[in-house]
C-alpha cells in the first residue's frame, strides 16, 4: 500500500483481496448494465431540449 501511495496514483478506495475486488467489480458491472438500459431514453431528451430551445427564439 505504501508503494501505491508513493506513485501518486492511489485510488480513493482500494479493494484489497480477490473476493473484495470481484464483488465490487460485479456490483459496478451490474450498475453499468442498468444505466446502459436507459441510454435511449436519456438521449431522446437531448433532441427535444434542442428543439424547445430553438422554438423559443
Amino acid at each position: 500500500m505504501i508503494d501505491l501511495v508513493d506513485t501518486g496514483a492511489a485510488p480513493l478506495r482500494l479493494p484489497l483481496g480477490s473476493d473484495t475486488y470481484d464483488d465490487i467489480r460485479a456490483s459496478l458491472t451490474a450498475r453499468l448494465a442498468e444505466h446502459d438500459a436507459h441510454r435511449d431514453t436519456a438521449y431522446s431528451v437531448v433532441s427535444e431540449e434542442i428543439e424547445a430551445t430553438q422554438e423559443q427564439r
